[in-house]
């Protein structure tokens, strides 16, 4: 079996466990987002591919898989870590939205009702600052 089969293999299997680790709740299924952002890769794969297919470097062809394995592998390991490196290579646009609403004195309670899409909702105590 030749290794570029092998490696190619390889990717289906990863992709596989990705979506696994996705189905038992493992793995967000956010990181999608990430990897969907690495499609210039596949670019630059198949460049690769084509630019040493027939030639005496032809071994060098092995390095398509070896970077699509290593953008797959690195993008689940700092999305699991959660490390600010990762943030920082994938930025994302966000926005910030603060909302007061004074009550009256008399009132010590409140109920609040929040149709919230997806992000990060932080919600305190007026007293909390």
């Amino acid at each position: 079996m030749k290794i570029r089969h092998f490696l190619k293999g390889l990717i289906i299997i990863l992709i596989g466990l990705i979506l696994l680790a996705n189905n038992f709740g493992i793995l967000s299924w956010g990181i999608w987002c990430y990897l969907v952002r690495l499609w210039p890769l596949i670019l630059i794969t198949i460049g690769i591919d084509l630019i040493f297919q027939g030639t005496s470097l032809s071994f060098l062809r092995i390095l398509s898989p070896l970077l699509i394995i290593a953008a797959i592998c690195l993008t689940v390991y700092f999305y699991q870590n959660q490390e600010g490196k990762f943030h920082q290579f994938f930025r994302r646009k966000f926005e910030s939205t603060e909302l007061s609403q004074p009550l009256l004195l008399n009132i010590k309670e409140a109920t609040v009702n929040i149709n919230f899409g997806t992000g990060k909702l932080r919600v305190r105590r007026a007293d909390e600052g």
